[in-house]
């Protein structure tokens, strides 16, 4: 498990399994995309694994967040900054104005950045046909937008503010998008590779059966009929469900796949979403029940502690006398 999500007692190191080259290009490239350009680098603020300082230093550059608290601030784009106490992560919204015609329910939305004279043009004699909300963490960002859509001749007039998104508790609900490129992908399926060289040994990983993987996870070389990492949110542990999991820590499995001919592990950061890694769809050697593992990654009590598979659980039926 990269030290960025987290160290743990009895740590599964590799030794000498990886070189020096290898070792530094997977930490350059695949290790600190997934990071620091992913769901899961937003996940490390959420759980302490990365200072909640440090929020800003994230590029967001494929990471997109929403308000996702229903009210008059669904949907507004957001990013995350320090809370008061300096211990916890906020979203804040960034300045943006959203258009909606009367009669419509789809808001069209436009960050300042985003604002010009081309996009806004349909807006431009749309008064009293038109909605506008103007959203700014700060009462100068919402004048600063009122004077550019009247730089833009957009009339308009103001009816009031827009109460804001805070729940009971004094929090708010955030939509997480990310977008996952190859890179993501192959800093997952180093994880799960790495977790069977430690669990299985050097040499078994090293069998031709999963040249490809290796190729994939090092070069990004694969065949187009050939996707070796696929995201589900369907989840590992057998009593959660796909809203309510049991743990936030990680979790690593390897087995073999539904028609027991290839193998495939599965990498869960966080609890969310599943990866699923083919290493071979068939496997040459010979089939045997212990290439079935799994490990849990308790962020709390810092242990790696094994899992059991459901299928080898009995069931406690409860017996009655008659």
């Amino acid at each position: 498990m990269p030290q960025a999500f987290g160290t743990f007692e009895q740590s599964f190191v590799l030794n000498d399994c990886v070189c020096s080259d290898c070792n530094k290009y997977f930490g350059d490239t695949l290790e600190l995309r997934l990071s620091r350009d992913s769901m899961e680098a937003v996940l490390r603020l959420r759980y302490g694994i990365k200072s909640a300082s440090e929020a800003k230093d994230l590029p967001y550059k494929k990471i997109e967040l929403k308000v996702g608290q229903p009210g008059a601030w669904f949907g507004t784009t957001a990013v995350l900054e320090t809370d008061s106490t300096g211990q916890g992560i906020e979203p804040v919204p960034v300045p943006q104005v959203a258009f909606k015609w009367k009669g419509e329910s789809e808001w069209v939305w436009f960050l300042e950045k985003e604002m010009d004279s081309t996009r806004l043009a349909r807006y431009k004699d749309a008064r009293g046909r038109v909605e506008i909300r103007i959203f700014g963490p700060s009462e100068d960002d919402r004048k600063r937008l009122i004077e550019k859509l009247r730089e833009f001749d957009i009339k308009f007039v103001e009816q009031g503010k827009l109460e804001e998104p805070i729940t009971t508790d004094g929090s708010v609900g955030i939509q997480i998008a990310a977008q996952v490129d190859a890179t993501i992908f192959r800093a997952v399926a180093k994880i799960a590779f790495n977790y069977v060289a430690y669990i299985h040994g050097a040499s078994f990983v090293l069998r031709s059966d999963f040249d490809d993987l290796r190729s994939y996870i090092r070069y990004g070389t694969h065949s187009a009929l050939t996707q070796f990492v696929r995201p589900f949110n369907t989840p590992i542990l057998a009593d959660d469900h796909i809203h309510l999991r049991q743990t936030n820590g990680h979790l690593i499995t390897f087995d073999w796949n539904h028609l027991q001919t290839g193998l495939v592990a599965q990498v869960s950061m966080f609890n969310t979403t599943t990866y699923h890694v083919l290493f071979c769809s068939d496997y040459s050697g010979i089939w045997h029940n212990d290439m079935r593992t799994g490990h849990h990654f308790d962020l709390t009590s810092r242990i790696i502690s094994p899992l059991i598979s459901a299928s080898s659980v009995i069931p406690f039926i409860p017996m009655t006398r008659k």
